[in-house]
Parts: C-alpha cells; sequence; structure tokens
C-alpha cells in the first residue's frame, strides 16, 4: 500500500533514492488445490501481486513482523526537519540523505517528511469543505496508513485549530497490514487521540470484492465506526494508489488482438514466467476500456506512428518462438475494485488522494510499468528487473497513477491538480523553506498529484 516519495531527479525518493520494492518465487511445501491450479493454468497478474504485496505473512507489508514505512524520529507528530535552518536546497538533501542512512530495511514518505506540515495542509482542507458543505460533523476514513503519521499530524490540527469540529469527529484507519495498524494504533494512544480514532477488528484488503470478509470488514466501518451514515466522509489515500494491485495486457501489433497475462511456475524449478491468453476476465475489459477511452486522442493503435510505437511496443515475452512485438499496458484493476467498493459501502463518500502520476526510473516496458525494488539496510533500494524476480514478498512493486484513468473509473468525479498547487493553497507560508526561499514541498514532488472529488 502504497507509499514513499519518488520526487524528481533531485531528491531522496522510495523509489529513486532509498525506498520501497518487491518480488518472486517460490518455496517447496506441501502441494495446495491452489498451487496444483496455479501449475496448471497460472493466475491472474493481480492475483500474484496481491499475494506479494498483502499476503499475511509472506507479503511485502506483513514480512517479519516489521513494516517497510520509515519513521523519523519517535513521535509521530514532531517536526521532521529543521527547513527554516537549513541553507539551501544543498542542505536539504544532504540532511534528508542523512536520515535515510538511519533507517532500517524501510522507506519514508512525503507525509513522514515533511511532518507535521504534509497533514496540517490535509486537516485544513478538510476543514474548508466541511465549513463549506455545513456538514454535521466530520468523518474520515484513511486507507493504508502506514506508521500513522498522517491520522496523527490531522488530528493534532484539529484539536489545537477546531476543537469543536475534533470533539464531535470519527477518524477510522483501514490498512492491508496487521503490522500497520498496530503502529498507526500506538502512535494514535501516545498523541491521546483514543476517543475520535477507531481501526477494523482484522485487516482489510480494499482490492477484493464480492468476499465475505471484505464486506463484513466495510459493514463494521460504516455501522460501528460511523454511526451508519458516510454522507460527505472523507476518504483518505496517501501513496496507496501505487501500491494497489494491477493486471497486465498486451496488444500484438501483428494481430491486434489483446491479451491478459497471467503467471505461473516453470515445470522444472521454482522460477515464475508471465504468459499470455484471449480476454476473459471482464474487470480487465472494463479497465482496459476506460484506459483506452483517456487516450482516445492518439492515434488508432493499430495505426501508431513509428515514433509511438517506440514508446508503447515491447518484445513478447511469452516465450514463444515468434517475438512479435506488442503494446503492453499496466491496468489499475485493484484501485478500480477499491472504488467500487466505495461507492457501495461508504455512499455520499469524497475522495482525498496523492500518488505518484509519472515513475521514470521503471526499468519494465509499457504504459503505466511499475518500478520493483528491494530495501537493504539504511534506506538503500536495489531495482529489480520484474516482479517476477526473487522470493514472493521480498520486493516492493509500485506504478504510476494515470489521474485520467482515475477520474472515469469514479464516474468522472472530481478534480486533479499537482502537489504544489495543493500544498500553495493549503499548508502554511514558507513552514517548508530553507534560508533561500526553496521549499521542498513544492519543488521536489513534481512527479506527484492530488486527487479531490
Amino acid at each position: 500500500m502504497a507509499s514513499n516519495s519518488h520526487q524528481n531527479v533531485t531528491t531522496t525518493t522510495r523509489k529513486e533514492n532509498n525506498a520501497k520494492r518487491k518480488t518472486t518465487t517460490t518455496r517447496t511445501t506441501t502441494t495446495t488445490t491452489r498451487e496444483l491450479n496455479e501449475a496448471n493454468r497460472g493466475e491472474l497478474l493481480r492475483d500474484y501481486l496481491r499475494r506479494c504485496l498483502y499476503d499475511k505473512s509472506t507479503g511485502y507489508f506483513n514480512q517479519n513482523g516489521q513494516s517497510p514505512i520509515g519513521k523519523i524520529g519517535v513521535d509521530s507528530g514532531e517536526a521532521s526537519l529543521p527547513f527554516h535552518l537549513m541553507a539551501d536546497k544543498e542542505e536539504y538533501t544532504e540532511t534528508l540523505a542523512q536520515k535515510w542512512t538511519q533507517l532500517g530495511k524501510q522507506w519514508l514518505t512525503p507525509v513522514e517528511i515533511f511532518k507535521p506540515h504534509y497533514a496540517n495542509a490535509i486537516a485544513r482542507y478538510l476543514i474548508e469543505e466541511t465549513k463549506k458543505n455545513h456538514t454535521a460533523s466530520l468523518k474520515v476514513i484513511e486507507l493504508g496508513g502506514g506508521a500513522g503519521t498522517a491520522a496523527v499530524g490531522i488530528l493534532n490540527y484539529l484539536r489545537a485549530n477546531e476543537p469543536q469540529i475534533y470533539e464531535s469527529m470519527k477518524y477510522c484507519s483501514v490498512d492491508v497490514s496487521e503490522v500497520s495498524l498496530s503502529m498507526q494504533h500506538d502512535a494514535i494512544l501516545k498523541a491521546k487521540h483514543e476517543n475520535v480514532w477507531h481501526r477494523t477488528r482484522k485487516p482489510v484488503d480494499v482490492t477484493m470484492q464480492k468476499c465475505k470478509n471484505t464486506e463484513e470488514s466495510w459493514r463494521e466501518i460504516v455501522q460501528k465506526h460511523m454511526d451508519g451514515s458516510t454522507e460527505n466522509c472523507f476518504v483518505l489515500g496517501f501513496e496507496i494508489l501505487d501500491n494497489l494491485v494491477h493486471d497486465k495486457v498486451i496488444m500484438s501489433v501483428k494481430t491486434g488482438d489483446w491479451m491478459q497475462a497471467r503467471v505461473k511456475r516453470e515445470r522444472e524449478g521454482k522460477d515464475r514466467v508471465e504468459f499470455y491468453e484471449p480476454i476473459t476476465d471482464e474487470e480487465i475489459k472494463r479497465v482496459l476500456d476506460k484506459v483506452v477511452e483517456v487516450r482516445k486522442s492518439l492515434p488508432i493503435w493499430t495505426h501508431l506512428s513509428d515514433a509511438v510505437k517506440r514508446m508503447f511496443k515491447k518484445r513478447d515475452v511469452s516465450s514463444t518462438a515468434d517475438l512479435t512485438r506488442n503494446q503492453t499496458i499496466y491496468l489499475p484493476t485493484g484501485c478500480s475494485f477499491a472504488l467500487q467498493n466505495l461507492r457501495e459501502f461508504v455512499p455520499g463518500h469524497r475522495l482525498v488522494f496523492a500518488d505518484f502520476d509519472a515513475l521514470p526510473e521503471a526499468k519494465m516496458d509499457g504504459l503505466n510499468a511499475p518500478v520493483v525494488a528491494s530495501q537493504g539496510t539504511g534506506g538503500k533500494t536495489y531495482d529489480r528487473n520484474s516482479y517476477l524476480e526473487g522470493v514472493v514478498g521480498s520486493s516492493d512493486v509500485f506504478f504510476p497513477t494515470c489521474f485520467d484513468t482515475l477520474k472515469l473509473l469514479n464516474e468522472n468525479k472530481g478534480i486533479h491538480l499537482t502537489t504544489k498547487e495543493f500544498m500553495e493553497k493549503y499548508s502554511e507560508r514558507g513552514a517548508c523553506e530553507t534560508k533561500t526561499g526553496y521549499n521542498p514541498l513544492h519543488n521536489d514532488f513534481s512527479n506527484t498529484r492530488f486527487y479531490l472529488s
């Protein structure tokens, strides 16, 4: 679930300098029915990635009882960096690099780097919208809250500046990782927000649909923690979209047919391979249509110019003898499922998402291709060539978000804007400026955006 900081070229980020990641292989254990099915037919990429990232014992976000999400300092509310004491951009970069070296196998998120100023800006937006709409009480559901830094920061700001809103509000954290939920719980208790904060009884995978456990969890959130009403409830997600599971399709330029990707083990050994078949999955079909609609200004796929073909085509890696060149697209099916769940179980909600709209360091080919990387101590990052490498759960897999596609999947509601535009309006003036006036909160994350609905 997403989250850390790939800034542009100049700063330390989860993907560029030290960050999150993941990969894949398998172990020899008792053969289960699922394993037999997988060996015969494989599994859709989203299901494979779900195990890599979310599995309760071996997934990237649950491994060894330790979260990959790092913290600066011991207090989730204290300032992470003394920006006003720094001379310039160079000193900021050096100071942040030192913070990375103090981490374990972890990465830092923008919420953490710019603590408490990032969370304060979110709180100001929530206050403005609550007052504008004359909402009776503020209700917030945060997805993928990591170490609890955003929750504590938002609640601290509300308690200090809008006590009336704070006293009647409800804040519920939802996460796929019990490790993260426990971190959030500890941070909330330390900040003394337990009267307004809640968590789900067990972890929740927001990308799962038509699942009894998931439905029970959503009903628990709404009935128990939101008093049965979610009108104008804000759903927050900071660097969660990038870690939602995706599917993959390729289109042969030779035949013009789209095919869905599956992952399976090779007959010999433990290595995994991708293979392709005609699309049968309805969600893949639906999301592919949305992606193509967003890109409808481009020439028809099968008649792309040579220049555009070079951008989107790749070799067919399906182990066929003929290496036909293909277009490759990674589809945000996990995001689509999450939005459908929210529409069904949290009617009247509003979204506040922030994430990366580009990952130029991705080694894999294709539109919206992911970065795959594993962590070393001191925040060091080791990029992988593919999510098929390594042991399942050993690396992070994160994707860029096409915010136009996100809007279309959300029934064309909402707007998206750059992080700089959002922060210029809602962050405290000068809070993150160095002595020369350099402001990394505005300038170091040009590949990130906010989505508001």
